[in-house]
């Protein structure tokens, strides 16, 4: 699946002077190509703002496979999140080319808000249409997932309906590390793809959202015994 480039610009409809004070409260982190910001599940508290280069946002999918969420580049916004909760990052963050940065923690922001309540009002709607930009683009890119997911696990080829009706033993290894073992009892469509409802062999019901499969295999030996009782 392709990259996906972020359009907003937070910078965009600032004048220079407003930058330059923007800047004042930031720290600024250089960075060279293939170099790190930071890594899914790394501690983090601040925001970073592109003020040059571009940055790849990636998050794992498996152990050896990950996505790229979007490339960002001059005026992208990444790490959102640290602004609005505590906890760890929920994806990685690499230059692609040598890159120039701003970091803005919290306090900067609470500060800019203060102190310049004006300035701090255009930079909030700045965010707010970056964040509504980026609702977008995880919408889509998480239906793409589902897409993507059916072909690597290979249930794109199964006939799950058969599979419901011979009540067959499917294993299911998730993109977490999870493997549930269980009968598949009902499949439903949604608007992001599909949840798989298993009862599994721990006799509790799993929910699965398909785009967190990694890949599906069926006991065969049953599957084809029940064919064999439908011939």
């Amino acid at each position: 699946m392709p990259a996906t480039d972020v359009r907003v610009n937070v910078l965009e409809g600032l004048s220079e002077d407003e930058i330059s004070r923007l800047e004042a409260v930031c720290q600024v982190q250089s960075l060279s190509a293939d170099e790190a910001v930071f890594s899914e599940g790394d501690e983090g508290h601040q925001l970073y703002i592109i003020r040059s280069g571009r940055v790849r946002i990636s998050k794992a999918i498996s152990i050896a496979v990950d996505r790229t969420l979007a490339t960002l580049g001059p005026g992208g916004v990444f790490g959102e999140l640290a602004m609005v909760g505590e906890g760890t990052r929920s994806a990685s963050a690499v230059a692609v080319e040598p890159s120039r940065l701003l970091v803005l923690s919290r306090e900067g922001f609470e500060s800019l808000v203060a102190n310049e309540p004006v300035l701090g009002l255009k930079v909030m709607g700045r965010f707010a249409a970056m964040l509504a930009d980026r609702l977008r683009l995880t919408t889509q890119l998480l239906s793409e997932t589902v897409s993507w997911g059916l072909e690597v696990s290979g249930a794109a080829h199964l006939d799950l309906q058969h599979v419901l009706e011979v009540q067959a033993t499917m294993a299911v290894s998730l993109s977490n590390g999870e493997r549930i073992v269980g009968r598949l009892l009902k499949v439903e469509a949604n608007d992001l793809g599909a949840t798989l409802t298993l009862m599994g062999r721990d006799d509790q019901l799993h929910l699965i959202p398909y785009h967190a499969v990694v890949a599906i295999r069926l006991d065969r030996a049953l599957l084809n015994a029940g064919e064999a009782q439908e011939g």
